[in-house]
């Protein structure tokens, strides 16, 4: 294992696909998988609909079924989860290319 396949998920049907995408390249190249979930929660003054606890229960259990599942159509695949803050484009960029700005 030599490298890492980065899916984000937002519970979307596309995003389980690209997950489900993503376990399956890095079973081809033999990396790890690590699923990620970005909260980006606004800056400014709104009605939520949800509590901060809530939406990160939501996120949790996201992650946790979704890294259930893939083993199942890929065993033995590695696989991480990290829950961030932020904007998901710039959470998703490695932390090394974050300075130039990717997304």
């Amino acid at each position: 294992m030599t490298g890492t396949v980065t899916a984000g998920l937002d519970g979307s049907p596309q995003s389980i696909a690209a997950a489900h995408w993503a376990a399956c390249e890095a079973a081809l190249r033999r990396d790890r998988l690590h699923l990620v979930h970005a909260d980006d929660w606004p800056t400014t003054a709104v009605v939520r609909l949800v509590s901060p606890d809530e939406q990160r229960r939501w996120a949790d259990t996201l992650l946790s079924r979704t890294s259930d599942e893939l083993p199942k159509c890929h065993p033995g695949l590695e696989i991480t989860t990290s829950r961030l803050s932020g904007r998901p484009a710039a959470s998703l960029c490695p932390p090394k290319l974050r300075r130039r700005k990717c997304w």
